[in-house]
């Protein structure tokens, strides 16, 4: 019989096609992934990844059962949302969905409410960015933690924050400058999000070039963690506009350069998002526990609609082994061992299910 979790690790790996950025978003060690992959595979009798020191990638079969796995995944949450409602103890249980980066600015949320709840249980699900939106727009989550909104959604801000860092390869130009401004930064190519993936973002990101007469040369990606962006950079894509705290909860730098940015940068905000027609009687709880906590965990923001806006350490060296080869996901001696590393911002917010996604 398959196991959801086995089907978990499946789907995960094939969205990092990295193991230890696998076990990190599973929150577990890097070997529990492996066996879990081998379990599903010999169950299924097929392989699903092709594994050599140097990467990971999926088989013809992996392909063409990884959609089908994410939706039994889907299907799953559905039902376990549909059981708790039928059985009358929603109560007991709130779904929150958050992005990647985001499981230090929700912790000290998760565990001040667990401590006021302990008969609640908090089942934390990561997502990207826009299926984090998503999530709470179908019913999934009752409260996402993202960078975007969706119509429908009431949206607090808990955090904004200043995009002032420029990382960049070492051979770079501007590489050798503690300090730039962002006019220096047009005819650069510049990573920027694609409109499709987050529409707030790349509206507002582009337009505060526009306006101050700089124009760089945006390379649009569809990206979905801090560390994707450097790995764009890496391979000379382009250069990445990004916040401080963004390059703090990376797993790896290397040798790129940050340049700080000074004077008028944009910014990046950190949403938290509900629908406004939820019936769960915890969230109005916790949004508002929310607000009570965003002037310690957002630095002192205040609480806004978002219909249109939404934006993302100094001179030093971001190692892998040679500086000019791309990095390349699911690169490592062993690409089973590769520093799986369990959050331990979420793990220290107390004990709760995590969930399948």
């Amino acid at each position: 019989m398959i196991e959801l979790r086995t089907l978990q690790c499946f789907v995960t790996l094939a969205e990092e096609l990295h193991f230890g950025r696998a076990a990190t978003r599973l929150m577990v060690s890097t070997s529990r992934v492996s066996q879990d992959v081998r379990q599903l595979e010999q169950t299924l009798g097929v392989p699903l990844f092709f594994r050599t020191s140097r990467r990971v990638v999926l088989t013809p079969q992996g392909s063409l059962l990884l959609p089908h796995a994410a939706r039994l995944l889907e299907d799953a949450d559905r039902f376990m949302a549909l059981a708790k409602q039928a059985q009358g103890s929603s109560i007991g249980h709130l779904p929150v969905a958050y992005a990647p980066g985001m499981s230090a600015l929700l912790a000290p949320l998760v565990a001040t409410f667990r401590r006021l709840h302990p008969q609640v249980t908090v089942a934390l699900h990561q997502r990207l960015s826009l299926a984090v939106a998503e999530a709470v727009q179908a019913g999934l989550a009752s409260v996402g933690i993202g960078v975007m909104t969706l119509p429908g959604l009431e949206t607090m801000v808990l955090r904004e924050q200043p995009m002032d860092r420029l990382v960049v390869p070492p051979e770079h130009p501007l590489a050798e400058r503690e300090t730039i401004t962002v006019a220096e930064l047009d005819g650069v190519p510049l990573l920027a999000v694609t409109r499709r993936s987050n529409p707030d973002f790349y509206d507002t990101f582009t337009r505060f070039f526009a306006d101050r007469g700089v124009r760089p040369v945006f390379e649009l990606v569809e990206i979905s963690s801090p560390q994707e962006i450097l790995d764009l950079v890496t391979a000379g894509v382009g250069v990445a506009v990004m916040a401080a705290t963004s390059l703090e909860r990376v797993s790896t730098i290397g040798w790129l350069k940050v340049v700080h940015i000074e004077g008028d940068v944009p910014h990046q905000r950190t949403l938290l998002l509900h629908r406004r027609d939820d019936p769960h009687p915890l969230v109005e709880e916790f949004v508002a526990l929310a607000a009570e906590l965003r002037r310690s965990i957002g630095h002192d923001v205040g609480v806004a609609d978002v219909e249109e806006r939404d934006p993302l350490e100094v001179g030093h060296e971001l190692d892998v082994a040679d500086p000019r080869a791309p990095r390349v996901a699911g690169h490592a001696e062993d690409p089973e061992d590769v520093g799986g590393v369990v959050d331990s911002d979420l793990l220290q917010a107390g004990p709760g299910l995590l969930g399948l996604r």
